[in-house]
Formats: C-alpha cells, structure tokens, sequence
C-alpha cells in the first residue's frame, strides 16, 4: 500500500471515529431527561414497530458506504461518506445497546428542532453527509456542462 493511500484510510477512519464519538458522547453529556426522546424507528420515527429490520438495514448501507469508500479515494466526497458512517454507526450502536439490545433498541433523540422533531448528534452528521453529496454531485454536473459548452 502507497503512502498517499495509506493516509487517505487513516484520514477517513479519523473522521469517523470523531463523527462516533461526538454521538457517543452528546448522548451521555445529557442533562436533562425530560429533553431525552427514544425513537426505534427511522426518521419521523418510520417503521418503528420494525426496528431489527431498521438495524439490519442500516447495517448494509453502511457496509456498501465503506465499500464506496474504498473504491472512490476522492475527499470530496470521502468526508460526506465518513460522516454518513459515522453517524450510521453510532445510531447503530445504540440499537444493540439500549434495551432490548441486540439490535432491536432505540436511538436516544435529544435535539429538538423548533417543535418539528427530535435528533441527535448522528443525525446531523448524517444530513449533513448526505447534503455534502447533492452539493459535490451538483458542483461535478455544473463543470461538466461548462466544459461540454465551451468546446462548442
């Protein structure tokens, strides 16, 4: 393995440990309770009464996201990546250790957004993943159309 491939695993690893750990870490930063909402379902809290199917799926798009990962080799879009595994994993992670465990728990909710819904610190890093993508996407298909009117 190459030095410049080495640090772009390492780089990638780094974010998602931190991405982790924030999660973790908000979660048992917790002050009050009564701010504390458990959601065992997705966003909205969707298929909530499902939440082994919502765990193991969330475990293969996060399996196929580490899979880009290591294909792409492409910061642009590695950070949004990292930041959706991340994210995923510490969203996962709670599934397996909050009650009933083994991964039919809930994924504790704690920010409220203006009374809209309720999420977390993962959640965050995970939009922001996935809006980091569109913007990478749209920015790639705008300088492509440039290039393609310019040779006309």
């Amino acid at each position: 393995m190459n030095t410049e491939k080495f640090i772009y695993y390492v780089n990638c690893f780094l974010i998602i440990v931190f991405v982790f750990l924030a999660d973790f870490i908000s979660k048992k930063a917790i002050v009050s309770p009564d701010d504390v909402m458990v959601n065992s379902g997705l966003a909205f809290s969707l298929f909530k009464d499902n939440t082994l199917l919502v765990t193991i799926v969330s475990c293969i798009i996060i399996l196929l996201v580490l899979i880009a990962l290591v294909r792409i080799k492409n910061y642009f879009y590695a950070i949004p990546l990292c930041f959706i595994v991340g994210g995923g994993l510490g969203n996962v992670n709670e599934r397996f250790i909050n009650w009933p465990y083994y991964g039919r728990g809930a994924v504790t909710d704690f920010i409220n957004y203006f009374g809209l819904f309720t999420g977390n610190v993962a959640d965050i890093f995970i939009v922001l993943g996935g809006l980091g993508l569109v913007l990478n996407y749209i920015y790639v298909a705008s300088h492509k159309g440039l290039k393609n009117k310019s040779t006309d």
